[in-house]
């Protein structure tokens, strides 16, 4: 077969493909050095944020210590507050004893007293009055109290005995002032203030004691409507049987 003659001909150079590896090099280079840049920053960051927690966290466990210790010391407070309250109240049921027993021995020094004026006045024909046997205690069933006790005649002709029983209760506030209470005010239902006997009655009646108030002594009286019959008047000690 016939060459053309107007073929260019082909020209070929050994080596030209082992050019193209040495061109990429510099990308991978810039590649290697852009991931490097971005995995150190991560790391800064990184540390930066872990530093910045440890000191959030070494100062918020710093906040609860102190808390702790403020705890500690109001729970002492309040325990020494607590004992002042037991020891204040200890001392006033104390005092409040030792006050019942000095009233109630002088009231039956004075009503020691008022009978022997009767008995050396010699006029046995003035009968006398007496209250006795009294008590009072609470009723668990309603939480009312009781009060209890008995009107007689000591001596004398004894008439019958008609009038009036005046019941008093004296005590203090919460402010510490002291208040006259007359039974009827306290008494549950109609108070029967009235005395009719020969030779004795009994008197047994509910009554309710108001808030905040601290119950001292009764006060008993009976206006009998005989003038042969003396009036008579005493106090007693306010004591709630057990």
């Amino acid at each position: 077969m016939a060459r053309d003659p107007f073929r260019t001909p082909r020209i070929s150079r050994q080596g030209d493909r082992s050019a193209y590896p040495f061109l990429l090099l510099p990308l991978i280079l810039f590649w290697l050095f852009s991931s490097w840049q971005a995995y150190d920053y991560g790391l800064s960051q990184a540390g930066f944020d872990s530093g910045r927690a440890s000191d959030q966290l070494a100062k918020l466990r710093a906040e609860m210590n102190i808390l702790q210790r403020e705890r500690e010391l109001l729970k002492r407070q309040v325990a020494g507050l607590e004992s002042d309250k037991r020891i204040q109240a200890v001392v006033q049921a104390e005092l409040q004893t030792a006050l019942q027993q000095q009233q109630g021995e002088r009231l039956a020094a004075e009503k020691k007293l008022l009978f022997m004026r009767g008995v050396s006045s010699g006029d046995l024909d003035q009968a006398l009055l007496e209250v006795r046997d009294l008590k009072t205690w609470q009723d668990q069933a309603s939480g009312n109290y009781r009060l209890n006790f008995t009107i007689s005649q000591a001596m004398g002709k004894q008439p019958a005995a008609q009038g009036k029983i005046k019941v008093s209760l004296k005590g203090e506030d919460k402010n510490a002032t002291e208040v006259v209470l007359a039974f009827a005010k306290i008494a549950q239902g109609d108070w029967r203030s009235r005395m009719n006997f020969k030779h004795f009655q009994k008197v047994d009646w509910q009554y309710r004691l108001p808030a905040d108030f601290v119950p001292v002594e009764w006060l008993i009286e009976l206006e009998p409507e005989d003038e042969k019959i003396s009036p008579y008047q005493e106090r007693f000690a306010w004591k709630a049987a057990p």
